[in-house]
């Protein structure tokens, strides 16, 4: 027997619409399917809605669509306006979604028993809450939580109350590790295509957000340390959210809308770490690390901002992306969404510290660290080589060189590999650098690409005209093809 769909749509009154049916290997981290492969029906696939705007329908499949796979849906009106596509649904019948209704640590309606559901559940999992009362409401488990083997949505914007549309966000559930105990980890993730939004979570012995092995993690409009406000530390007591043991390619923050920006901050260790060989291609884009939630003041991690280590490659902090306004320490200036602020950190702001090749560092606001804005391999400023030729975190890319900074324009060189084209990135420092080697407060634009090439012996020169006048001191940074970044050059 082929495969029926039922359902129904809600919509304009009295309107003719045309559904398209899509199946799908795997369902979005929040529950919402894309389009992979389209599935036609038997009959037209067209509904009215009646005088309040309501329709239901059941069409038959031309083909059987084979268990395991997730059902999407499209409605487009006369005109031609068609919808996003629907949530997703097991072929074989929706999952409902599990709902956390009591701070409680365990029984029915807790967290916990919503994690242990998940794991039985025979698709892509979603819990939601909806906690009656006045929030926000904080659940403090009196163990670890239970192991996120199985992918799964946690929705905290579900909750009354609760909004991300807008920074700051309104999230109005708290997850406290106060009694959970020694080495326990706010959550702990190894299922990979999973998701967490709308959450605090504070005061874990251990991390905040543990991934590992698993990849494809989406998270996004958290504060990871910090009360509900954003605004005063509750740490937990070492990472924020780590990173680790081969897991890939998951987003941490957004580069498209700036309130799914995740807070992390007052951690007693990095805000952000990724370890180990394997641990790679993960992006880091929008957050904000060390500050409150507006951005100016400091909740500061403990140790650095972000870091990279133990071979981990390949690695996004950072991006190139259009342009918004961001009121900065030193004013009102253009940054970039794509951009995370990184600063207060009491030792880096960027630390990659045995990490692989490949970790691009670009376009962010990083300021007012303890140590370096931006560290490769041992603490401390790393020479420049001639040819650089040496080996280590990021294959020690050589800083630019400056020599001249004019108001308007920037001049110097690049020693390097020869014969490559590197990418420069300068920034504005409003103060230098204790060690004279600058941090990254502004990224500034320059009117051409800033490309360089080396020639047969490895030398470039540069010149390049800011789109803007500049104050304050100059600094840059390389970024090889590989996706290597260098640290800060010297002030200037």
């Amino acid at each position: 027997m082929n495969t029926k769909v039922t359902g129904t749509l809600n919509s304009t009154p009295n309107t003719t619409f045309t559904l398209e049916f899509y199946s799908n290997a795997e369902c979005d981290p929040f529950g919402y399917g894309e389009g992979e492969t389209f599935q036609a029906v038997t009959s037209i696939a067209a509904v009215s809605t009646d005088a309040n705007g309501d329709a239901a329908f059941a069409f038959q499949f031309v083909d059987k669509i084979p268990a395991g796979q997730f059902l999407t849906a499209t409605a487009t009106d006369s005109n031609g306006n068609t919808s996003e596509f629907s949530a997703c649904v097991a072929i074989g019948g929706p999952a409902a979604p599990l709902t956390v209704t009591t701070t409680a640590d365990s029984g029915p309606g807790s967290l916990r028993q919503a994690i242990l559901d998940a794991k039985a559940t025979p698709c892509h999992a979603l819990i939601e809450f909806n906690i009656s009362g006045t929030g926000p409401f904080t659940i403090a488990p009196e163990s670890p939580l239970p192991e996120i083997t199985d992918p799964v949505a946690i929705d905290g914007l579900n909750q009354p109350g609760a909004n991300c549309d807008s920074w700051p966000p309104t999230l109005m559930i708290e997850i406290s590790g106060e009694n959970a105990g020694d080495a326990a980890n706010g959550l702990y993730i190894t299922a990979g295509d999973s998701a967490v939004r709308g959450l605090v979570i504070n005061r874990f012995s251990h991390d905040g957000i543990w991934l590992q092995s698993g990849g494809g993690n989406v998270i996004q409009c958290n504060f990871i340390g910090t009360d509900v406000t954003g605004a005063s530390a509750l740490g937990n007591n070492d990472t924020g959210i780590y990173i680790r043991a081969g897991s890939q390619q998951n987003l941490i923050g957004s580069s498209i809308r700036i309130s799914d920006r995740n807070l992390i901050s007052g951690n007693a260790g990095a805000g952000l770490a990724i370890s180990g060989m394997g641990t790679d291609h993960n992006t880091i884009v929008g957050n904000w690390i060390g500050t409150d939630v507006g951005g100016t003041l400091p909740i500061s991690n403990g140790l650095y901002g972000v870091l990279i280590s133990d071979g981990a490659a390949h690695n996004l902090i950072g991006g190139v992306y259009p342009g918004y306004q961001y009121s900065s320490p030193s004013g009102s200036v253009e940054i970039h969404p794509g951009a995370n602020i990184i600063a207060f950190s009491t030792w880096q702001g960027v630390w990659i510290a045995d990490g692989g090749a490949g970790n691009t560092v670009r376009r962010n606001v990083i300021h007012s660290n303890g140590y370096l804005g931006l560290d490769l391999g041992p603490s401390g400023v790393m020479p420049n080589d001639p040819g650089d030729t040496d080996e280590g975190a990021n294959n020690l890319q050589n800083y630019p060189e400056i020599s001249s900074v004019l108001p308007t324009s920037v001049q110097g060189t690049l020693n390097s590999i020869p014969n490559t084209t590197f990418v420069l990135d300068f920034y504005r420092q409003e103060i230098c650098d204790s060690s004279h080697y600058g941090e990254g407060e502004i990224p500034l634009d320059t009117t051409t690409t800033a490309l360089v090439t080396t020639d047969v012996n490895g030398n470039a020169a540069f010149s390049f005209e800011f789109t803007t006048p500049v104050s304050g001191f100059v600094t840059a940074t390389a970024t090889a093809p590989d996706g290597s970044t260098s640290e800060f050059s010297a002030c200037r």
